[in-house]
């Protein structure tokens, strides 16, 4: 990889902003890096600059990963970029989807500064191989998940855990359906 192209990726490490800003920022790196606007499959030699309609279809394809309350960020910029670089190279966005789930941001950031006909397949390492296993189990984003959990302790032997995240999002209403389930669950249990 250049050293121009790495150092406009290095000044978008900490980048954060909406989807109309994430277009901007990518039209603005393929002005200065043009490999990276995507081949045209009618016309060999015209080059297709991002937009929103390109951003919202990898997103609807799982090649971007979905975006945090409309926050964009690096991820989603280094990812953009490598999913453009595959297409160039003649891979299908499934395949490219499924590729990209594999991949670690330093392995992207090393598939990007490869040459432009290298590692299609992108390299194989024991992270991409442990992901794969990882979603093998049930666990589809391929990588331990940072939960914070809340513990009540309704007595020593009776525990309810609940995601902190989702705390926020529950209503009045939301939790008398989940007492009303353990309640349920409760008595189903105690009849075996």
């Amino acid at each position: 990889m250049s050293k121009e192209i790495q150092k406009s990726l290095d000044a978008l490490k900490n980048w954060n902003g909406s989807k109309k800003e994430l277009v901007e920022k990518l039209e603005f790196f393929e002005n200065e890096h043009q490999e990276f606007y995507m081949n045209s499959k009618k016309n060999k030699n015209a080059k297709l600059k991002v937009n929103i309609r390109r951003i919202q279809q990898f997103l609807d394809e799982k090649i971007l990963p979905l975006s945090s309350g409309h926050n964009f960020n690096w991820d989603h910029i280094l990812r953009y970029l490598a999913a453009i670089k595959y297409k160039n190279n003649g891979l299908l966005i499934r395949q490219i989807s499924e590729r990209l789930k594999s991949l670690s941001d330093d392995e992207i950031l090393i598939f990007l500064s490869s040459s432009s006909k290298e590692s299609i397949s992108g390299p194989i390492t024991s992270s991409s191989i442990r992901r794969k296993e990882l979603r093998d189990l049930g666990r589809e984003e391929g990588r331990v998940l940072k939960t914070l959990t809340l513990r009540l302790a309704i007595t020593p032997w009776c525990h309810v855990h609940i995601n902190s995240n989702q705390l926020s999002r529950l209503t009045e209403a939301n939790c008398k359906t989940l007492a009303d389930a353990f309640h349920s669950s409760l008595l189903e249990n105690i009849k075996i």
